[in-house]
């Protein structure tokens, strides 16, 4: 099920710190900003200061300058020096190592003779090698003499959601299952190896775990986090274009997990307005006489055509909120035949004012230009859910559209409750602000189709 909002009441302004005093150790972390994203963390003492704040008694800390820079030994001297002098004992340095570079084997010298690290942090997308090319094996066999742990991130962002210039789709971690059997002292991490990387091979994650020198940082690992109240639509099997018989299957799924959870779950209908009369028996069926309150639609159809103007009409009859899934692949390029983006949400606004419409994903990875395409339109709220959590796209979307106009969503399977509920309460921005995300602007929503069912929220 895709969930799209509902969150608890904010507890607190500050996180708790490490429950029973004992150690939080945050393993993924960075210095300097990603080439295209705005970092929260301009200096290591800012970033020393969000750590203590959540409780975090140690981090471990690459520099996303070794990404794309060919200079890595100065990078690590930089690193190294920064976590000295402004850790606070609290930062350890992670170095970074590139095995298609002339002399690599030094940077492993380095990174443990001269600079003390524990431990370096790969990245083979970026840097173009394969977990079965040789010259991983022989860096996984040097760590393993020195006894570094090797971090391994098998991707940075979504690859959905990269800039076109940086492009680089995740890592195979199936060839690390010979080479961990190979060196079975070595000392393995993947990290952002969940979410759309592992969680989809059970097979090949059972594996790795039955290694033993192999373990994972759960960065993007599901979590419940505490949510109170769930939108719920669109059981699979999900089909780009779903015939009537498809998705009306799909709501008679949610109308049977309504009729046992109905006290945590609100349903929204699943439409293809490909199908506008059948799609209008549906909506009736399972809004205007059902238990449902809103209406979920995906990438069937662009939601600019005409064949929404009937829906949207009855939807406003109802009172029943639209949330219309949107994104930017490569800005626009990439999106699959139907489906949608910011911008043809805000020309469907443009034509029915006044009627409520939630942008799911706020264009996903590009989340600043969907802020910016539906900033003009005041009847459009952005959803928070599905992209990466990364720092800014809540901070932006308040300040462009004003936290009355933003909402928290998690698109659980495809993300976590807590990763996302992560960034809004990470977000430099007021607690009433964070409380009108998590829970009440969503309220406000849906209080009209509510009370025409005679439901108290």
């Amino acid at each position: 099920m895709a969930v799209t909002a509902a969150a608890p009441l904010l507890r607190a302004a500050e996180p708790p710190p490490a429950a029973n005093g004992g150690d939080l150790i945050d393993t993924n972390v960075y210095f300097s900003p990603w080439p295209s994203r705005h970092s929260w963390a301009a200096t290591p003492a800012r970033l020393l200061a969000k750590l203590r704040a959540h409780g975090a008694t140690s981090a471990w800390v690459g520099d996303f300058d070794a990404v794309l820079q060919t200079d890595v030994a100065g990078v690590n001297a930089r690193l190294a020096e920064a976590c000295a002098r402004e850790g606070g004992g609290l930062l350890l340095p992670f170095g970074t190592v590139n095995p298609t570079l002339p002399d690599w084997e030094d940077d492993v010298r380095r990174c443990h003779e001269v600079h003390r690290m524990a431990g370096v942090r790969l990245f083979p997308n970026y840097h173009g090698y394969a977990l079965d090319d040789p010259r991983f094996a022989r860096l996984i066999e040097l760590a393993a003499q020195r006894g570094l742990l090797l971090q391994i991130a098998l991707s940075i962002e979504d690859d959905r959601s990269q800039n076109p210039a940086l492009a680089a789709p995740p890592v195979q971690a199936g060839p690390l299952l010979d080479v961990a059997r190979r060196f079975p002292h070595a000392r393995v991490m993947l990290l952002n190896c969940w979410s759309r990387v592992l969680a989809g091979n059970s097979t090949l994650l059972q594996r790795l775990v039955g290694a033993g020198n192999v373990c994972f940082e759960i960065a993007t690992l599901e979590g419940v986090a505490g949510v109170e109240r769930l939108c719920i639509c669109m059981s699979p099997p999900w089909t780009y274009e779903p015939t009537p018989e498809q998705f009306r299957k799909s709501n008679d799924d949610v109308i049977e997990i309504l009729k046992h959870w109905s006290s945590r779950v609100f349903g929204f209908v699943y439409l293809n307005p490909k199908y506008t009369r059948e799609s209008l028996d549906e909506l009736a069926r399972c809004v205007a006489d059902g238990p449902m309150i809103g209406i979920k639609l995906w990438v069937g159809w662009r939601c600019n055509k005409p064949e929404l103007d009937p829906i949207v009409r009855r939807a406003a009859e109802l009172k029943a909120v639209i949330l219309q899934h949107t994104w930017f692949k490569q800005r626009g390029k990439g999106n699959l035949p139907e489906e949608s983006t910011p911008v043809e949400l805000a020309e469907l606004s443009a034509r029915h004012p006044g009627v409520p419409l939630v942008c799911g994903h706020t264009g996903g990875g590009d989340w600043a230009l969907g802020i910016r395409a539906i900033r003009g339109r005041p009847d459009i709220c952005a959803d928070l859910g599905g992209g990466d959590p990364v720092y800014g796209e809540v901070e932006m979307a308040v300040r462009e559209l004003g936290a009355q106009r933003v909402i928290y969503g998690s698109d659980v399977n495809g993300r976590s409750f807590g990763s996302q509920i992560g960034r809004v309460l990470g977000a430099d921005i007021s607690v009433a602000e964070k409380r009108l995300i998590l829970r009440e602007n969503l309220r406000r929503l849906l209080l009209p189709a509510l009370r025409r069912k005679g439901i108290n929220a």
